[in-house]
């Protein structure tokens, strides 16, 4: 066999257990799991045992079934599927069909299923909502994941057509698990791999032509106004865009030589970067091939077999081993060894090559991710889009040119969320908007809020001043709204990477749509924007402007059943039902379970990539819990094998006394701290802390345990618990709400020392006789959820 010129080892296999394979006729059924069967029909009798691009993993090992056959008929039953064919030479509705015993509902062959959505590609242009594709959960409790047309994989990792027009589907029968369906899928196409730490920070990135020197003065700026950042994007200007006589505007967007007049000293700029812990990304438009002034042309043309004296351009040819070899290794490799951490692949590439079916962009994506995991020491990673099913192996990616306006920012929660259902877990959005629309600084201000408790928080716009992503250039209010939020989210980083940890090991992303939480609560499908962001917490985000008569956004949502707690404000509210909240910009809806335990980085300026060694330890009264810290060093591959330390927390209660139990891993590691101080914050909880010096913050009992080993376990205990039913937080909450409202200050005292002396709702509601009806609206709202009670 001749060897492949730029051969791949992929962890595939394709060829199923015998025990779960099933043969009648011109059909070929494999039990994968009790809740998951692949279903192929052939005419000519050929079946597929090779890898397909969406498909990597059919070695499942044996599943329990029961299997009845006779000359025309055949039965397969799980212990959660029956599946009946009545004719093994048709493929029809009528022949096929699948019983899902948890909803007691059947799928026939070619009927509609009640899909709960995937993802697209893109969001270019794209002013609201757009078409998705499917994903592997329906709500009546089944999903078909069609991969007939996708190819196949040959012994090197390269994609190759199919034979024949077989039917290739594999059939979701989870009933309404829709986070075990999600994690079925990702078993046989591929988890995602866990993504350098680091790029959970915060991105700065902006269609610009920016100099080394201002590119650099960005980055200080951000630094002098204590903001944390952790990438640093170099738009397409870093190559040369523009030869008089040469190319027109679009030729200019392939390019690989270095834009001396605006980087003299790439390699020096990107080590200024890196010594600010800056990383950095290109931006790549291969499309256009290698025309002959880039500098690499003579190298390209030599590999290629081109003769450089015509001068012809050399193809981008995304299906060819050897145009792809001299792709990564004569183009790119060069300026990795200058220092780019990775690669932005960034428009569309078209939709053809000279493989019928092969998707330039899936073809990328796939040897840009394995051709930066050729060093074992760098963990793989490349930003891109979604190129359909099996997108998940090749984070992360980049939704496209967002239109700012309010309609984008109220589309882009539900469209991240939605994507875990084909288990793509990791959008990268263009945070403030890209173009058009109109530049509102509330938006933008809104905007960033969403992107902290998003999975990417990458802030971009297009080349134009007045589009304005720099925190600094806004007013005061804004900016200041805008830092404290780009500072929470790498306090957010521990909780984040957990979250992506678990991803990667469970199939489990870290942003899932509300009916995963409750999958038989009909107002949880329409609740569309709000998604669960972890373990621990629930985002509503706000994306109404501010009404100007109240000073605050109304966002109404439905919230889960259970007690659940404002992460800003510490109130607290009772779930299993729609509420209505009025925040001003300083707040966003976010939400902590009850017995819910957040970890946090108790320093906001923290770097993205390290271990801190102060966490911050929110405890939420009301449930015995259990949460795991995941570490590891952020940048290698050497948590594959199992290198990690976790560090459990759990909550215990034992009538009026509340325990903070911390158990971390045993085996010193070199990425963690020699020692480590805890921060732990009972939210809603008085008491005497047992042990340890503490403190009052509004609603919260602060203790710092001082430095101890990360490797000890300790205890934190608060004795006589008395829960605040949030009502002192909530009384602050109303106090600001009166400050903000233009109203006769008489007026402003006899509602509050309504809310103060009142017992009911009734009494409170007296005091509303006087209220301008903008203002009473908003207040009603708040009394609808004021607990009365001081304490529960």
């Amino acid at each position: 066999m001749t060897e492949h010129p730029y051969p791949m080892k992929l962890d595939v296999n394709g060829v199923a257990h015998p025990a779960n394979v099933v043969r009648f006729k011109r059909y070929r059924f494999t039990v994968l799991a009790d809740r998951l069967i692949r279903i192929e029909f052939s005419t000519s009798g050929d079946y597929v045992d090779e890898p397909s691009q969406a498909i990597w993993h059919r070695d499942a090992p044996a599943v329990a079934f029961e299997k009845k056959s006779s000359n025309v008929a055949l039965s397969i039953e799980t212990a959660a599927l029956r599946l009946t064919l009545s004719d093994g030479e048709l493929l029809t509705a009528d022949a096929l069909r699948i019983f899902v015993k948890a909803t007691k509902t059947t799928w026939q062959y070619g009927t509609e299923t009640e899909n709960l959505g995937g993802t697209a590609r893109t969001l270019d242009g794209v002013d609201g909502r757009t078409k998705l594709s499917d994903g592997v959960c329906g709500k009546n409790g089944f999903a078909v994941l069609d991969d007939s047309k996708s190819l196949l994989l040959d012994a090197y990792g390269w994609p190759k057509p199919r034979k024949g027009n077989n039917t290739d589907l594999y059939f979701f029968g989870y009933g309404r698990d829709y986070a075990a369906a999600v994690a079925g899928y990702a078993a046989i196409s591929g988890k995602a791999p866990l993504v350098p730490r680091y790029i959970l920070g915060n991105w700065w990135s902006k269609y610009q032509a920016y100099t080394d020197k201002e590119l650099l003065d960005v980055v200080d700026r951000f630094k002098a106004d204590g903001i944390p950042l952790s990438v640093c994007i170099v738009d397409m200007d870093w190559h040369i865009t523009a030869i008089d006589g040469v190319q027109d505007y679009w030729g200019g967007w392939t390019g690989y030589t270095v834009n001396k007049r605006y980087f003299p000293d790439f390699p020096g700029f990107i080590k200024e970067l890196h010594a600010r812990g800056v990383r950095t990304s290109v931006n790549l438009h291969p499309a256009n091939g290698v025309k002959s002034y880039e500098d690499q042309y003579a190298a390209m043309a030599a590999w290629m077999g081109v003769d450089p004296t015509t001068k012809a351009t050399i193809p981008f040819d995304a299906a060819s081993p050897k145009a792809m070899q001299g792709y990564f290794e004569i183009l790119l490799h060069p300026y990795e060894a200058m220092g780019v951490d990775f690669w932005w692949v960034d428009w569309q590439q078209g939709s053809r090559t000279k493989v019928e079916g092969l998707d330039p962009l899936w073809m990328l994506n796939h040897l840009h991710h394995y051709d930066s995991a050729r060093d074992p020491k760098k963990r793989p990673f490349t930003f891109s889009r979604w190129c359909g099913y099996g997108a998940q192996r090749y984070p992360i990616g980049f939704s496209g040119d967002a239109i700012i306006t309010w309609d984008s920012l109220k589309y882009q929660p539900y469209f991240t969320a939605t994507a875990a259902n084909v288990g793509f877990g990791l959008w990268s959005h263009d945070i403030g908007g890209h173009f058009g629309g109109k530049e509102d600084p509330e938006l933008y201000a809104r905007w960033i809020e969403f992107g902290v408790f998003s999975p990417i928080m990458r802030m971009h716009s297009t080349s134009n001043r007045f589009a304005v992503r720099e925190p600094w250039r806004h007013a005061p209010g804004i900016r200041a709204v805008v830092r404290d939020f780009l500072r929470l989210r790498h306090q957010l980083v521990p909780y984040v990477y957990t979250a992506a940890h678990l991803d990667s090991e469970l199939g489990k992303p870290m942003v899932l749509p509300l009916y995963y939480t409750e999958p038989d609560q009909e107002k949880a499908y329409e609740a569309e924007g709000v998604y669960t962001f972890g373990s621990e917490l629930v985002v509503a985000p706000v994306t109404d402007p501010i009404d100007p008569r109240t000073k605050r956004a109304a966002t109404g949502f439905y919230l889960p059943k259970g007690v659940w707690t404002d992460f800003f404000t510490d109130q607290v509210f009772q779930g299993g039902k729609e509420i209505r909240l009025h925040r001003p910009l300083e707040h966003q809806n976010v939400f902590v379970k009850e017995g819910g335990i957040v970890v946090l980085a108790a320093d906001p300026l923290t770097p993205a990539n390290r271990n801190p060694d102060t966490l911050e330890i929110r405890v939420y009264p009301g449930a015995d819990h259990l949460y795991t810290l995941y570490e590891d060093d952020g940048d290698s591959s050497a948590y594959k094998v199992g290198d990690r330390h976790e560090t459990r927390f759990a909550l215990v209660r034992d009538g009026k006394k509340t325990t903070l139990r911390i158990m971390p891993d045993k085996t010193p590691k070199a990425y963690l701290p020699k020692s480590r101080n805890y921060r732990v914050a009972f939210v809603n909880m008085t008491g005497e802390v047992v042990g340890h010096a503490a403190r009052r913050e509004g609603a919260r009992t602060i203790v710092d345990t001082g430095f101890v080993s990360p490797y000890d376990n300790l205890d934190v205990t608060i004795d006589g618990v008395v829960r605040d039913s949030g009502r002192t937080a909530a009384l602050a909450d109303l106090d600001r709400m009166l400050v903000d409202v233009i109203l006769n200050p008489d007026a402003k005292a006899s509602v509050w020392n309504a809310f103060v002396e009142a017992k009911s709702a009734d009494q409170v509601a007296k005091a509303f006789k006087r209220i301008p009806p903008h203002i009473k609206g908003m207040l009603e709202d708040f009394l609808s959820l004021f607990p009365f009670k001081k304490e529960i």
